[in-house]
């Protein structure tokens, strides 16, 4: 069945009003497919909607994994966030007083959880 269709389609010229009809082309050669010249719009693609801020991912910082029991013992988890987000400051040269709203996302995968919480946080 599949050798019958095939040769149909090869046999098939492109510009037949069979072809036109169902919009098929020959499954041979794309050198046999004669295409329309490609039309540019001037448009301006994005992925942007209407009265939805647009999210930037600048960069990626994480705080080192260290044993339990070890120097993170004394500190508490904003102080990590803290860290983190001032090594992010430091890393991407952004100024602290640009005005710009930051995320810190921290997601934790232990015991199959899987979960994340996601903050606007900016270091002062």
């Amino acid at each position: 069945m599949t050798t019958i269709l095939t040769s149909t389609f090869r046999n098939l010229s492109t510009t037949s009003k069979w072809a036109l009809r169902f919009s098929v082309r020959p499954l041979s050669c794309s050198s046999q497919v004669q295409s329309a010249p490609a039309v540019q719009t001037k448009s301006k693609k994005t992925l942007a909607k209407p009265n939805l801020k647009n999210i930037v991912v600048v960069e990626g910082v994480r705080i080192p994994f260290l044993l339990s029991g070890t120097s993170y013992k004394d500190l508490m988890p904003h102080d990590l966030a803290r860290a983190a987000l001032s090594g992010l400051l430091y890393r991407t040269n952004i100024p602290k007083d640009d005005g710009g709203q930051y995320a810190l996302v921290a997601a934790c995968a232990a015991g199959g959880q899987g979960h994340a919480m996601i903050v606007e946080a900016y270091p002062k």
